[in-house]
């Protein structure tokens, strides 16, 4: 894989990796409301807000990705994009749903790469 293939996949798993954090997120919530201030208030405010903020950044993103593969028009390497990218499967999992090898997967995986720009 070169250089250009590696920076469109970090580019379309920049949603994965903020659905990783907004997780991380709301679990530090469910910690902090086990936690009280000195007056017996649950303080989540900053808690929320960041929540917030990185869903609305998550939304941002996926929109993002999805309208990049939406412009590809072979729909196999389309769904492969997708699935990937989208719904986060792993290459086996794609494979398998698709009836094809995974390295099948992974050569499709590869052309399609070559249509998205970012």
């Amino acid at each position: 894989m070169d250089l250009e293939q590696m920076e469109k996949i970090n580019w379309l798993n920049r949603a994965f990796h903020i659905k990783h954090a907004v997780e991380a997120l709301e679990l530090v919530r469910e910690e902090k409301e086990n936690i009280y201030d000195n007056s017996g208030k649950m303080n989540l405010n900053e808690a929320d807000k960041k929540i917030n903020h990185a869903k609305q950044n998550l939304v941002k993103v996926y929109l993002e990705i999805e309208q990049k593969i939406n412009g590809i028009e072979d729909i196999e390497l389309r769904t492969i994009l997708t699935m990937r990218y989208l719904a986060f499967k792993h290459m086996r999992e794609i494979a398998d749903s698709m009836n094809y090898d995974v390295r099948t997967i992974q050569r499709k995986h590869k052309r399609a790469l070559d249509f998205i720009e970012i």
